[in-house]
């Protein structure tokens, strides 16, 4: 929770530093631009990158294309996430997973 908050922050200070000093102050409550998605995956891309030039250089699958895919599903998270919120509001579920999950007593 503290780190999801400390990223947030971070990914609001970059918008308002870079989008907002051009465009305005309204844009950056939202995904506009794509700039929180950017910030959020930043990291691992590094981390990811930094992975596979080990691999590239010692030619050890482990640990380092180990690695390497653990920091790339940081980007199908990064990704899902984005499309949440953007169209979190378009659709209505009709399945209560919690229901489903309800053992028989």
């Amino acid at each position: 929770m503290i780190v999801g908050g400390l990223c947030n922050g971070f990914s609001l200070t970059v918008c308002c530093h870079v989008v907002c000093t051009f465009v305005g102050p309204r844009i950056c409550g939202g995904v506009a631009y794509g700039i929180r998605p950017l910030v959020a995956a930043l990291p691992s891309w590094f981390r990811f990158a930094q992975c596979m030039r080990r691999y590239r250089d010692t030619r050890l699958a482990f640990p380092h294309l180990v690695n390497a895919g653990k920091y790339a599903t940081t980007f199908f998270v990064v990704i899902f996430s984005t499309l949440h919120s953007i169209y979190k509001g378009m659709f209505v579920s009709f399945c209560d997973p919690w229901k489903i999950l309800k053992l028989p007593t």
